[in-house]
C-alpha cells in the first residue's frame, strides 16, 4: 500500500475516532450554515504517482471527495493510466458534518468543515479560487482545501495537477 493511501487512511481514521469519541456537541452555540450549491457535489484531488514494484507500472492515486449538505464522503481510487480513467476503488469513508461560514473584510467567504459530534475541531477549511492547471495550460475553478495549514486543490474532474503526495513526506 503506498504512502498516500496509508496517510489518507490514518488522517481519516483519526477524524472518525474523534468524531465518535467526542462527548461535547456544542451545536446550540455555533452558527451552522448550509453549504452553497456551488460547493456541493463531487470534487477530485490528485494524489500523485508511485511505482508498483511487482508490475513495474506507475500507479496514479485519485481522491474523490463528495460534499453534501450534511455528509462528507471520501473515496481513494487508483489507476494505471495517466488520463486517470478506469479507477479501481481502494477505500471509502463517510462522516456526518456541519459547516460554518467565515467572512473577512475584502476576502471571499470560506467554510469550515466540522464533524457533527465535535464542533470545535475543524476537519478542513473550504474556499474557491482559480488556479493554473499544468495539464490544461489554463486557469480553472478549484476548491481550495486548507488542511492544518497545507493547501490542496480539488477539481470537478480528475486532473493530473497539484498533487497532494508531498503532504505525506
Amino acid at each position: 500500500m503506498n504512502k498516500l493511501i496509508k496517510g489518507c487512511l490514518l488522517v481519516l481514521a483519526s477524524f472518525s475516532f474523534f468524531a465518535v469519541v467526542g462527548t461535547t456537541t456544542g451545536q446550540a452555540a455555533s452558527k451552522t450554515v448550509a453549504l452553497p450549491k456551488s460547493y456541493r457535489g463531487t470534487w477530485y484531488l490528485y494524489g500523485g504517482v508511485s511505482m508498483d514494484s511487482a508490475n513495474k507500472l506507475p500507479v496514479f492515486t485519485v481522491v474523490r471527495l463528495k460534499l453534501q449538505s450534511k455528509k462528507l464522503n471520501l473515496g481513494v481510487y487508483t489507476t494505471n493510466t495517466p488520463d486517470l480513467k478506469s479507477q479501481a476503488w481502494q477505500l471509502s469513508i463517510a462522516s456526518p458534518v456541519t459547516y460554518t461560514k467565515r467572512i473577512k473584510k475584502g476576502h471571499p467567504a470560506v467554510y469550515r468543515v466540522l464533524p457533527r459530534s465535535m464542533e470545535g475541531e475543524s476537519l478542513a477549511i473550504l474556499g474557491k479560487t482559480k488556479v493554473k492547471v499544468k495539464v490544461l495550460n489554463k486557469r480553472v475553478k478549484a476548491l481550495r482545501i486548507n488542511l492544518d495549514g497545507d493547501l490542496v486543490y480539488a477539481f470537478r474532474r480528475p486532473l493530473q495537477s497539484h498533487a497532494m503526495d508531498t503532504l505525506l513526506d
